[in-house]
């Protein structure tokens, strides 16, 4: 973690459809066991934990500290995910600065992940000829991408 001398501010894991304040189990990244909990803006909530304003590392440790935070609000809650590492000066500034004036947007943004989820996907292969045959695949994406035919879309 690279201290930035400044006070703790919010560390934001996600924006979910939730009225009232909560707590959830997980604890915060940083290892302080700091609470989880919402920040509430009408039917908007963040999700964040108090945090020091610190750049974290993407370490193993630090990114499923931010993950099981994710998967405990998924398991109530349909969410727009935040990018790893992002904070909040201060609780106030997540209201003003990001529930408030991107309220309708972000209410339109979680209708439409209702019931969705997000997955990563990593592939491996050995040897050239994985890569031969799928650059051969006219209609892949990653064929016209290969050959200079990609469309723009």
């Amino acid at each position: 973690m690279k201290d930035t001398g400044q006070s703790d501010g919010q560390y934001l894991y996600a924006v979910i459809a939730c009225t009232e304040p909560r707590e959830f189990t997980a604890r915060g990244i940083g290892e302080r066991g700091d609470v989880v909990h919402t920040v509430n803006y009408r039917r908007l909530a963040a999700v964040v934990s108090n945090s020091p304003n610190v750049e974290y590392e993407s370490s193993r440790r630090n990114m499923m500290a931010h993950t099981l935070v994710l998967e405990e609000v998924m398991e109530q809650f349909d969410l727009l995910p935040v990018r790893f590492g992002t904070i909040a000066p201060a609780a106030v500034l997540v209201e003003a600065r990001l529930l408030a004036p991107r309220y309708q947007e972000l209410t339109e943004l979680l209708e439409q992940m209702r019931g969705r989820i997000e997955l990563g996907l990593k592939a491996f292969w050995h040897g050239s000829g994985v890569r031969a045959r799928l650059c051969q695949m006219e209609d892949t994406e990653l064929g016209r991408a290969s050959d200079g035919r990609s469309e723009q879309r």
